[in-house]
């Protein structure tokens, strides 16, 4: 109520210490609350980010979805830590399988681009595919483009993988080489 306003007057700072109360007793919705008020700021402390950075990593280690994705976000943001496409992909995996539909888009759009995974338009298919049915926003435009690239026994492919309830083997991110031009 004190994030929101409305019934209580909007008080960020109220809001943050109700979400820490929250967060401390395990509800880890409110952990991700208090990290998006930690960073969010217009100017977040070294302490705030290391705090959001520890709040979200403990939830998304117990198999939160928005707290994986959270950290995913941390990476690619650099948000107190130094900037990451392969670690943030290493989130946005973890995310993406525990059902977190922005995620599932952002994997797709890394696998599509070769941001901090090794590009493959099958599987980047597979998790835009998979946001599309979510209704993700953004999701029927990319899949509408990306369709546009790949045969269509690839695309069928995508479509069985998506189909398939387990993905993490397929999904291991790579480290991109950084000794020589980027493909």
């Amino acid at each position: 109520m004190y994030f929101k306003g409305g019934e209580l007057p909007k008080n960020p700072d109220k809001a943050l210490k109700w979400y820490r109360k929250a967060a401390d007793g395990g509800v880890h919705e409110a952990a991700v609350n208090a990290a998006a008020l930690l960073i969010g700021g217009p100017n977040p402390t070294a302490d705030e980010y290391a705090e959001a950075h520890k709040r979200c990593e403990d939830a998304a280690k117990l198999d939160y979805g928005p707290a994986a994705y959270c950290m995913a976000v941390i990476y690619r943001r650099g948000l107190g830590v130094t900037q990451d496409a392969t670690e943030s992909a290493k989130w946005l995996i973890r995310a993406a399988n525990l059902g977190h539909p922005k995620a599932m888009l952002q994997l797709g759009e890394a696998y599509w681009k070769g941001d901090g995974v090794k590009p493959n338009l099958i599987t980047a298919y597979t998790w835009i595919w998979m946001a599309y049915k979510f209704q993700a926003t953004g999701a029927q435009q990319d899949e509408e483009a990306l369709r546009k690239q790949m045969d269509a026994r690839d695309v069928e492919i995508a479509k069985k993988n998506a189909e398939t309830p387990v993905r993490r083997p397929l999904l291991v991110p790579q480290k991109r080489r950084t000794d020589g031009p980027s493909q």
